[in-house]
């Protein structure tokens, strides 16, 4: 029976999905485009893939996760002011870091693409690439802040419009650049960083006209009066901004990003070491893992969009005065089913269509049975993607210790069968079982918090 919860879940996962392909949409562009320039330069968009992806993950696995937390968690106690701190507190650490990333790739593009195993043939169009695209750094973290505030007020259709617009710019701009302009695989790294700092001005201007459902005049007042308790002085804008961010608990905030960037670093572990592994394997190889990734992250942006909402709706029940335990379980049922259901869809529809979808980015014959021979354990890693439906849920239910303790136990599964794998010379198929398991131990070990084993129960064992 389709019930309320089931249409709430529903819309809003489609919502977060189309919000939440900004990067890998705007790859994906770049990779159909580039594929036309040749081999090498398809083979150099592999490890900057890796190396965006880190930057990616660690604001989405991280900063975004603990932005929907404190602003959700307002939200459910009608909290304006702490909503509008969280609000004030995620954009300014996002921006901070990433001017620092983007400072430390352009003072260092060819140490950092090295240690991505960029190998001479493909450092010179590597490095092009990098030192364009590392500007966009701290516009996608932005982003990604936006969206986790957007979503925690359980409004995702505008980001999804955002993130839409920004992609459709990308898709002119790509080849208006690449083509017309003739600035090859450049023109796709300025494409899709000038699209993403059009996002963060759509996104800032809609922030502006709704200041008060994020909170910003109330926190603004919040801090004119902690100003009047220690000054006589009449306050300016500035120094009400100044006090606000003096007020602001950025030790709290930056505390839980540290322990959630340990998971993300194990994610990012996990994947970086098998784009590695496959460099090592030749540029034919490395060329197929990445036609084989970009169409693994695109869809997996569908599961992930779970994780956003399977967080925000159990954190926006379990944490309100009317909620708890009851209501967020029946909530994160749905979204488990439904998370479940996408997966094992999205893993046939891929296997079925394997002929074909991997010739919108390659023309080489290679290249496509290099592709062809991985398909099957990544479609299988595609059917346990719901493992992002459990972790929201969890997230959610503020069981946030535990779902970073089980990262270290699957990713070692995962890269114990990667290193089996490589060492036996099961080439790119090896690599991706060893994604495959990594995924299946995650799902096993989510999905045992919810059962209710007396030695492994989460807060929704109701």
């Amino acid at each position: 029976m389709f019930t309320e919860i089931d249409k709430e879940v529903v819309s809003n996962t489609l919502a977060a999905a189309g919000a939440s392909v900004a990067d890998p949409l705007m790859s994906l562009v770049d990779t159909a485009f580039v594929g036309t320039l040749g081999v090498v330069q398809l083979a150099a968009l592999g490890p900057n893939a890796a190396l965006f992806n880190v930057v990616f993950f660690i604001a989405f696995m991280a900063m975004a996760v603990v932005t929907t937390d404190q602003i959700a968690s307002a939200n459910s106690r009608k909290d304006k002011v702490g909503i509008g701190r969280a609000v004030v507190t995620s954009l300014s650490v996002s921006l901070a870091v990433g001017l620092i990333c983007a400072g430390v790739i352009e003072a260092f593009p060819d140490h950092i693409l090295r240690v991505f195993q960029v190998n001479d043939e493909m450092l010179g169009a590597s490095r092009t690439y990098c030192v364009i695209r590392s500007l966009s750094i701290p516009a996608s973290l932005m982003m990604v802040t936006f969206q986790a505030a957007f979503r925690a007020l359980l409004d995702l259709r505008t980001p999804f419009l955002v993130v839409l617009a920004a992609g459709i710019l990308n898709l002119i701009l790509d080849p208006l650049f690449m083509f017309t302009f003739g600035w090859g695989i450049a023109g796709a790294a300025w494409a899709t960083t000038i699209s993403q700092y059009a996002g963060v001005l759509i996104f800032i201007g809609i922030i502006y006209r709704n200041s008060s459902k994020f909170g910003l005049p109330q926190a603004l007042e919040d801090a004119q009066k902690r100003r009047r308790a220690s000054s006589r002085r009449p306050p300016s804008a500035l120094s009400k901004v100044g006090t606000l961010l003096k007020s602001l608990d950025w030790g709290k905030y930056l505390g839980r990003c540290q322990i959630l960037a340990v998971r993300a670093v194990l994610i990012l572990t996990t994947y970086t070491l098998a784009a590695i592994v496959a460099t090592n394997l030749g540029t034919k190889v490395i060329a197929a893992h990445q036609v084989i990734n970009q169409l693994q992250q695109l869809q997996l942006n569908v599961t992930w969009a779970f994780l956003s909402v399977g967080q925000t709706m159990v954190a926006n029940v379990y944490g309100s005065e009317t909620g708890g335990a009851v209501p967020a379980r029946k909530v994160a049922n749905r979204v488990i089913f439904w998370g479940a259901m996408t997966s094992f869809v999205l893993a046939v529809f891929t296997f079925a269509m394997k002929d074909i979808l991997p010739r919108i980015f390659i023309q080489d014959e290679g290249v496509f049975q290099i592709v062809q021979s991985a398909m099957l354990p990544a479609c299988a890693m595609l059917a346990f993607s719901w493992n992002n439906a459990l972790e929201g849920c969890l997230l959610g239910s503020d069981d946030q210790g535990y779902v970073v303790g089980t990262y270290p136990w699957a990713v070692s599964f995962g890269l114990a069968v990667l290193g089996m794998s490589y060492s036996l010379g099961f080439g790119l198929p090896g690599v991706w079982w060893g994604l495959t398991v990594y995924y299946a131990a995650l799902v096993t070990w989510f999905g045992s918090r919810f059962i209710g084993f007396k030695w492994n129960k989460g807060n929704l064992c109701v």
